[in-house]
């Protein structure tokens, strides 16, 4: 018999639990119960139920009686092997031990709801739950979340004084986690007499579950401060906790978020390498995300390389790394690399590589519009056939990511196909709904989303598409003027019905959806639209105000929203970078309307500098004036203020600078008059990558400085560039040789040119009249209007000053009346600019005030200063009323004040002309340093609560 034994149990130890079955099975009399528990045991860990099965028929075959110890390890062992119906009617008799197997079996096998049941009838039946009983019940009450079952048994266990057991704590922590009640896990925590590393590692675990990484890494640090030593789910947790910080906006101690995330990270990268688990692969994945996350891309590919073997979750992550740094080619390379490593792709896999060939598609331009982008297209189709071979075409979010590729690749036909022939769940429509409006098929969105509306299937998402969708064919409508303001009025009306769905299904409560609607309103030019949807929601989160702010700048309401971003702080909503470039748009709009005072011997725009100012201070206070996109805008703002010292500080002071700042700062040369320094600095810009931008704003300066040599070099890297068929830079061309007083090279450029636009035809006709020309300018007028060309505005700006410079004062008025009667064209203050110059220039005043009565606008200060300044030819009456029209509008300004008082040293008016003087110096003294937007809005924009 002790022969027996020593097989059964070899046998047992070895995993041959046939053969010690078919032993027990030819033996006559029934063993000792600790060979049968043995036995149980081997078939528990090796998770072997028909031997279970087969080792209980035998005891109830020979009426081996089942004890309490025989009787938990048949329990336990048909549990844990999936036989829960079969393991409760194991027995009549169930122990604590047997009843606790069964509730963690249950939570196991993903049916806690049953657990708690069971533990129902536990109590029932008068069984006393031991730790581990509550330790299985945590479980369940975490994995469905029961937040008040678990409050319920965890006041329970602290009774029974069985809740302060370090196994219990860790699983109740671990339970208030997956119920988000994350101050009642630390205090179990805090209230743990000893912690072990799985304590510590089960808050970590709660804390990164929220996405609070500072937290975890302030309970990281106090880990180690206590010495206890981090195993590898514990550098794991620090890593992810990394990332967290990587993705939050903001700043800590004037760092990015980004940049501390990243030392911190490179650091607990250094301490896995002295730990020895680096190259492991859960690490390593870890690892190469947190780097992505940082924008490191480099530190993650050589965490990647550092792993021994990389498996297909590795893979997955450093491909998702490149697709998120937008390097679609990158992300396929490594593709192919997994496949010559003979990795099996899995679904994520595939997910990610039609993402990077999404990418690819996004930076390939298609050989016309609307047509397929040919390469990107070949890659997609390949990867698609290689996703049918391994069986994972019908996978839903493989399929809406095909979906969305060919959408990209512009083959819409194929992704139709994909659609129609796959399983069709929210987010398949929400992703042809998608591609639909991002190619611009507007009457298609609008079909599929009526469609949805039909089958009952749409949700918040599909709502934000339809109505992107609604913005799309906004942007592609004209407007039309009603009560001053542009309104895209079809556009505006189904949006108007959208909106209505959204209030019948209750989306409206939605954020999401309520920012979609407040862009919406804005694009259709209905700001009162916007401003109704941002007042009815409920919660205003950063996006809400940034688009309704947006909104306001958009639709020139830019004080509105200067107003608003007060109330915004005084709400406790923090801004971010895009709220101030938004906001530094707003002070670029003002001071287009502000008229230039003098200043220290500069023109400036005082009050709205001011303004600028106080925003320049709110930057620096919330940590964004570092960020290079409110730095190109501070730089625009303060160029469109006069103020180019404080563009110059900025400029200096930026730690990066992308090629959009150099571009800001040239062009707010440009426009002050400093063509020099624009020189300058592009001459200073040859190791940076110039682009059409930067060429059309030098080209500019050097129209305005007659800089003939270098305008033909930049002529000269235009066409090295291949911008020469640009027709924004074309027409600069022209006008720069125009300036430049070289018509021979601005008839060469113009007749290299196949099919000129309306810019580039104006730009030739003013060429010509800047050149004193008007039977060329006219000419080329004629040329335009034969050719189909319609003239603007900016046309017949040009023609009737070309009219004015050389005296033919009937063919400018003959302009003047055609651009009205036979053009359509409406005039604005710079046609009666040039009217002015026109009859000014021969002392008509009795024509241009006929004129000027007609005017359907109120004069701004520079006509009047024009109008002033032409009645220094001798029409003292005018000049007064010029002159009272011009201070009332801008009373710090002193040129008024000096003209007027020449006209009366001219007309023998002494007295006159030495009081004006005075009253110059005191009211301009008065006036200087506007300090308020409106009436009494003090300039402090900051709160420090804010």
């Amino acid at each position: 018999m002790c022969r027996t034994r020593a097989i059964l149990r070899t046998l047992c130890e070895k995993g041959e639990l046939d053969k010690a079955l078919d032993l027990l099975g030819s033996l006559q009399k029934p063993l000792p119960t600790p060979i049968y528990v043995s036995i149980f045991k081997a078939c528990c860990n090796q998770r072997a139920l028909p031997a279970a099965q087969r080792l209980h028929t035998h005891l109830l075959h020979h009426r081996v009686p089942l004890t309490s110890s025989l009787t938990d390890h048949l329990v336990l062992t048909l549990a844990r092997c999936g036989a829960l119906e079969e393991a409760h009617l194991a027995s009549h008799f169930l122990s604590v031990f047997s009843w606790t197997a069964l509730i963690s079996a249950h939570v196991d096998r993903g049916h806690p709801s049953k657990a708690l049941c069971l533990y129902e009838r536990v109590l029932a039946n008068g069984i006393v739950p031991n730790n581990y009983t509550y330790v299985a019940l945590f479980k369940a009450c975490g994995a469905i979340p029961d937040l008040v079952s678990g409050m319920q048994l965890h006041a329970d266990a602290l009774k029974k004084g069985l809740a302060s057991d370090v196994f219990a704590c860790n699983t109740l922590i671990s339970m208030y986690g997956k119920c988000e009640v994350v101050l009642d896990a630390q205090c179990v925590f805090e209230s743990m007499p000893e912690r072990t590393i799985v304590s510590w590692n089960a808050m970590l675990a709660v804390i990164i579950e929220e996405a609070q990484g500072r937290k975890a890494l302030r309970v990281f640090a106090q880990m180690c401060h206590e010495q206890v030593g981090a195993d590898q789910a514990t550098y794991v947790a620090a890593i992810q906790a990394c990332a967290i910080l990587a993705e939050h906006e903001g700043f800590v101690l004037e760092r990015s978020s980004k940049e501390l995330a990243l030392e911190i990270g490179k650091a607990l990268h250094a301490d896995t390498k002295r730990e020895g688990i680096a190259s492991n692969a859960f690490v390593g994945s870890t690892l190469i995300s947190m780097y992505s996350k940082s924008d490191a891309i480099t530190e993650a590919e050589h965490a990647f390389r550092a792993l021994l073997q990389p498996n297909v979750v590795t893979w997955n992550n450093i491909i998702s790394a490149y697709v998120e740094e937008d390097e679609g080619e990158k992300a396929l390379q490594l593709y192919v690399c997994s496949q010559d490593a003979s990795v099996t792709p899995d679904q994520t896999t595939y997910v990610t590589v039609l993402q990077a060939c999404a990418l690819l598609a996004e930076k390939e331009e298609a050989f016309e519009s609307n047509s397929p982008k040919s390469m990107a297209l070949q890659i997609g189709q390949a990867l698609h056939a290689d996703i049918t071979r391994e069986g994972f075409e019908s996978v839903v979010f493989v399929g809406n990511t095909l979906v969305t590729m060919y959408g990209k690749c512009v083959a819409i036909a194929e992704a139709e196909h994909v659609f129609c022939s796959s399983l069709h769940t929210i987010m398949s429509w929400n992703a042809m709904l998608s591609v639909y409006v991002e190619q611009g098929l507007v009457e298609k969105a609008f079909l599929l989303y009526m469609q949805m509306q039909e089958t009952s299937i749409a949700d918040e998402r599909t709502v934000v598409m339809v109505l992107l969708a609604c913005i799309k064919l906004a942007e592609k409508e004209e407007a039309l003027v009603i009560e001053g303001q542009s309104v895209k009025v079809m556009s505006l009306e189904i949006g108007r019905g959208f909106h209505a769905d959204v209030c019948k299904n209750g989306a409206v409560s939605d954020t999401y959806v309520g920012t979609t609607l407040i862009s919406m309103y804005a694009m259709c030019g209905d700001i009162n639209g916007a401003e109704f949807v941002f007042g009815s929601m409920l919660y205003r989160d950063l996006p809400a105000w940034n688009s309704f702010l947006s909104a306001c700048v958009e639709q020139n309401f830019a004080e509105k929203a200067l107003l608003l971003y007060r109330q915004m702080l005084e709400d406790g909503v923090t801004p971010n970078q895009r709220t101030f470039v938004i906001l530094l748009q707003a002070c670029v709009s003002i001071a287009e309307k502000e008229d230039s005072c003098t200043e220290e011997g500069l023109l400036t725009k005082g009050m709205t500098l001011s303004i600028g100012l106080a925003l320049h201070a709110d930057c620096e206070n919330y940590f964004w004036s570092v960020d290079v996109f409110v730095g190109n805008s501070l730089i625009g703002m303060y160029g469109k203020c006069g103020s180019m010292t404080d563009a110059e500080l900025v400029f200096g002071s930026m730690s990066q600078r992308d090629i959009v700042s150099w571009n800001v700062l040239v062009s707010a040369y440009v426009d002050l008059g400093q063509e020099d320094n624009a020189l300058r600095l592009y001459r200073q810009m040859q190791e940076h990558l110039v682009t059409h931008v930067t060429l059309t704003r030098i080209l500019q300066a050097c129209s305005a400085t007659g800089s003939l040599d270098y305008c033909r070099h930049l002529h000269f890297e235009v066409i090295s560039a291949g911008y020469d068929q640009n027709s924004s830079i074309a027409a600069t061309l022209v006008s720069a040789y125009g300036g430049c007083s070289s018509m021979l090279d601005t008839q060469v450029v113009f007749s290299g040119i196949p099919e000129p636009d309306l810019t580039t035809w104006n730009a030739c006709i003013a060429g010509h009249a800047g050149d004193g020309n008007f039977l060329l300018s006219f000419y080329m007028f004629e040329r335009m209007r034969l050719m189909g060309t319609i003239a603007d505005g900016v046309t017949f700006i040009k023609i009737i000053s070309a009219c004015a410079r050389t005296g033919l004062v009937v063919d400018g008025l003959e302009f003047f009346e055609s651009a009205r009667l036979d053009y359509g064209v409406l005039p604005d203050m710079k046609h009666y600019g040039c009217l002015l110059d026109l009859l000014g220039r021969t002392g008509d005043f009795k024509r241009l005030e006929s004129f000027l009565e007609r005017a359907p606008m109120q004069a701004d200060v520079t006509f009047w200063l024009g109008l002033l300044g032409a009645c220094t030819r001798g029409n003292l009456e005018l000049g007064e009323k010029a002159f009272k029209n011009a201070v009332s509008l801008q009373p710090e300004q002193s040129t008024p004040y000096v003209l007027m008082s020449n006209i009366y040293a001219d007309a023998g008016l002494q007295e006159c002309s030495a009081e004006l003087e005075r009253a110059r110096r005191q009211h301009c003294a008065n006036n200087s340093g506007l300090n308020y937007l409106g009436d009494e809005q003090p300039l402090c924009l900051y709160s420090e609560g804010g």
